[in-house]
């Protein structure tokens, strides 16, 4: 019964619900035969269904036959199915009245009127014979998934719900679907189909409980356990689902859901006076203030706030609503951000990339103007720096493209070379990076890095040192190796991006490679249709920024202006536009900057390092090539054409285990990076992601630890026979360290086969639950 009272809180929380149906294996009857003494002087007997069995063993013997579970099947020869067909001296704990009257008259024969017990071994307790469809509990299971399933977006139910029979998991999103579609239609519609549950309710049977507990009897000790019987399970089920109805924990709060969704204010406030409940989430942990943050709604906001919506309350990613706010220049940011400061509570938490509220405001403060602080913001912020900041930063010289060689001077041994491939008689050029011979000791990778920000001059560095540390020369198809004309917003609908991946697939093909190798894709998700194609000849896959994908709404407006602004700058060739905006896609520059609390730095270290970044960032575009500013025309192309390209593809099936970690930035303002990868895990069956630390999606250039830690999630990637449960214990336990602050481990190969359920978070909420 306890189970059952908090199946709903456990259920709306859980990861993912798996729902199993079968049957258990028949066992082989044994049947023997004791003494009713032997049952009045060893056990205690209770009623379940039409079955008395022994509850209790009072005295433990391995030789006594007596077992717990066993069941009474007749007393001298007479059927017992509850406790009434006992004798008397059983149910009383008393000799019976013609036994005492035997054993006075005639005490040498009263052994031949000493009654005597059938029984049944039954180690596994009662057996269910009821069909799993018709029974109450199994149905309330149901029931409590498909309100989980009316919380979700309907594309990611669909992998959030599991069934070992597919009608079951049809059935659970039907029902799922009914109630969605009830809220939106408003009130009644949602309380007719309330009722309906009720009545199917009412058709199921519940498994007998031992509720006659109130009459088992303690054999030998006279007298019976004076219990109070509890309620039947179909009791505290339907009262649930009154619950549902009655006090409209559902009725109300889900159409708070989309009200919020739609940012409805009045309706929002109607709803909260109606007691919808403010702080409902849905199965990945989303909370209506999360979706208010996100939208940026600041009356919402402050309304869900102000009737007891929690600041601290955290989705399965660890992000409090604070963290789902897009980070903009304008004044709504600034609100929000004040609101939330006024709702301290959430300024040190932190989200599994292991960054706090505070954290992601300040560093996004410090060079939002084009590099210069968005005051008055960063100056109430700065104020707070010394408490919340304190020994998270890394260290000012592991920061921007120079550390890597300043660093790791090893890997400026990597031979760079060109190599020109014919393909449908146009020349291409992949870059291919070869450590000394001596260091070569595992097979090639392939990096695809034709992406729109980075010219491959700016990549290399980061490359080398990969090649150095993996042991192995790396072919990198950049911008050089790809015809980005094949990209075009008025192609055939239908077969959008098709040449670009098959022309791209042959220049693959003609590369050096084993037959089964690596990928890391650095092309923010530009790359990945692409890997469907290789998908025989994947051993790995490291994907790092998938960037703008996946958004269930389509482009917001802000993204679809970027994406057009970054359009005109790549046309047009705007070197020093295009620096500006370097700010966007790097945290090092803020970083740096963080290290000086106080205005006016006299060293001007900050200063200096943000001047070298840009020159260098400045001299890199200047010299990069035609292709690479094509490529960027291309970047409208991504943000209205990815997703549907993505979708359109098979499901990812690979004929062999294929691992596939989804690695991005942790401080990307807008947060569209990390969402993107998130809703990525969906299409890429097995995938798992994890976060860069300080990075936000350049990592080539954001320092040294960004790199570092591309190179240990591509060494665990690689690793020749390492358990998928290795993989994910190390990204399990690097999650744990990132959220409690801590420096990442160096790489250690283990295996953990328990490492999916992970147990406690620091909240002390479980983080994964898996019903059956």
């Amino acid at each position: 019964m306890k189970v059952t009272q908090v199946l709903p809180h456990l259920l709306f929380n859980a990861d993912a619900v798996i729902h199993v149906v079968g049957d258990m294996t028949p066992t082989s009857e044994e049947r023997y035969t004791v003494s009713i003494d032997t049952l009045k002087q060893n056990c205690v007997l209770r009623q379940v269904g039409d079955v008395v069995q022994i509850s209790e063993e009072l005295t433990c013997h391995e030789s006594s036959q007596l077992k717990r579970y066993d069941q009474v099947l007749a007393v001298n020869g007479h059927v017992v199915t509850g406790m009434e067909d006992l004798p008397e001296e059983l149910r009383s704990g008393k000799p019976g009245s013609c036994s005492a009257i035997c054993q006075a008259v005639w005490p040498s024969l009263s052994a031949f009127w000493q009654p005597t017990a059938l029984l049944l071994r039954s180690p596994h307790g009662y057996r269910i014979r009821i069909p799993p469809a018709e029974q109450g509990h199994i149905y309330f299971n149901r029931f409590i998934s498909m309100v989980k399933v009316a919380l979700m977006e309907e594309a990611s139910a669909q992998e959030v719900i599991y069934a070992n029979d597919p009608q079951v998991k049809v059935e659970i999103l039907r029902g799922g679907s009914r109630l969605r579609r009830a809220t939106h239609e408003g009130m009644d519609a949602l309380a007719v189909e309330l009722q309906n549950f009720t009545h199917e309710l009412e058709k199921k049977t519940f498994l007998p409980l031992p509720s006659e507990i109130a009459r088992c009897h303690h054999i030998g000790m006279h007298q019976s356990a004076a219990l109070p019987a509890p309620n039947t399970d179909y009791d505290l089920v339907s009262h649930l689902m009154q619950i549902f109805m009655e006090e409209l924990a559902i009725g109300v709060s889900l159409p708070l859901w989309r009200a919020v969704r739609e940012n409805r204010l009045e309706e929002c406030r109607k709803l909260l006076q109606e007691q919808a409940d403010p702080n409902l989430s849905d199965g990945k942990g989303v909370t209506g203030l999360h979706i208010a943050a996100e939208a940026r709604s600041v009356e919402v906001v402050k309304l869900l706030l102000a009737k007891g919506a929690l600041s601290t309350e955290r989705d399965h990613r660890g992000r409090t609503a604070a963290h789902c706010i897009p980070l903009r220049t304008d004044h709504i940011t600034t609100e929000l951000i004040e609101i939330f400061l006024t709702n301290a509570a959430s300024l040190p938490l932190r989200d599994k990339a292991g960054v706090s509220v505070f954290e992601r405001f300040y560093l996004w403060s410090l060079s939002a103007v084009n590099g210069e602080p968005y005051e008055p913001l960063c100056s109430a912020l700065r104020g707070l720096a010394g408490k919340y900041l304190a020994g998270k930063l890394p260290e000012l010289w592991l920061l921007g493209s120079q550390a890597l060689g300043s660093n790791c001077p090893k890997s400026l041994s990597v031979t760079s070379q060109q190599r020109r491939l014919n393909i449908a008689g146009k020349m291409r050029t992949v870059h291919v990076l070869i450590p000394s011979p001596s260091q070569i000791h595992r097979e090639p990778l392939l990096y695809l890095g034709f992406c729109h920000l980075l010219p491959w001059s700016l990549q290399e560095p980061a490359m080398r040192l990969l090649a150095v540390e993996q042991g192995c020369e790396v072919f990198c198809v950049g911008c050089e190796a790809v015809i980005p004309d094949l990209l075009r917003e008025e192609a055939d609908e239908e077969h959008t991006g098709e040449a670009f991946y098959n022309d791209l697939f042959h220049v693959i093909d003609a590369l050096p490679l084993t037959h089964q190798f690596h990928v890391i894709d650095s092309t923010f998700g530009l790359g990945l249709p692409l890997l469907w194609k290789l998908m025989d000849r994947l051993s790995g896959v490291l994907a790092i920024n998938p960037s703008w994908i996946f958004s269930t709404s389509g482009p917001a407006a802000q993204q679809l202006d970027r994406a057009e602004q970054l359009t005109q700058v790549a046309r047009q060739r705007d070197v020093r536009q295009m620096s500006h905006m370097l700010y966007d896609f790097s945290i090092a520059p803020s970083l740096a900057k963080a290290f000086f609390s106080e205005p006016g730095d006299a060293v001007g270290v900050a200063e200096l390092m943000d001047n070298a970044m840009h020159q260098q960032y400045q001299s890199a575009l200047a010299n990069a090539s035609s292709s690479f500013w094509k490529m960027g025309v291309m970047h409208s192309w991504t943000l209205r054409n990815l997703t549907q390209v993505l979708n359109a593809l098979p499901p990812w099936h690979p004929p062999r285990p294929v691992y596939v970690v989804l690695a991005c930035g942790s401080h990307a303002p807008l947060g569209a990076v990390q969402n993107a990868a998130y809703n990525l895990q969906e299409l890429m069956t097995g995938s798992m992601q994890v976060y860069l630390p300080h990075c936000s999606w350049l990592w080539h250039i954001e320092g040294i630890k960004p790199v570092e830690e591309v190179n240990e999630l591509l060494g665990f990637v690689r690793e020749d026979g390492t358990a998928t449960a290795s993989l994910t214990s190390m990204l399990v336990r690097k999650r744990r360290d990132l959220e409690a602050g801590k420096v990442s481990p160096r790489k250690q190969k283990t295996v953990c086969f328990s490492a999916d359920l992970e147990s406690i978070e620091p909240s002390g909420k479980l983080n994964r639950v898996f019903s059956a």
